[in-house]
């Protein structure tokens, strides 16, 4: 059986870093007049993909861990009410 692999990641990666360096040498030049927030801006795409992901994978984290947390206070206060 064939093994599918989708590496798009690396081409995303690729992209952004080749527009970074294209748009810092025309800054140096000074073949254009931007601010260094847009020339640089490429090369924060990915950083802030990867942080707008952990950022979700920790909200889902802490959401579980309180679920978890109000369902076992919801067990005991129904075994103490049960107990009288």
């Amino acid at each position: 059986m064939p093994k599918y692999k989708c590496d798009d990641g690396g081409l995303t990666g690729l992209v952004a870093l080749m527009l970074g360096i294209l748009f810092v040498t025309l800054k140096l030049c000074g073949l254009i007049d931007w601010s260094w927030w847009l020339v640089t801006l490429p090369l924060w795409i990915l950083p802030a993909f990867a942080i707008a992901i952990a950022v979700v994978v920790l909200v889902m984290f802490l959401a579980a861990f309180v679920c978890v947390f109000i369902s076992a206070v919801f067990v005991a206060c129904v075994e103490i009410i049960a107990r009288k």
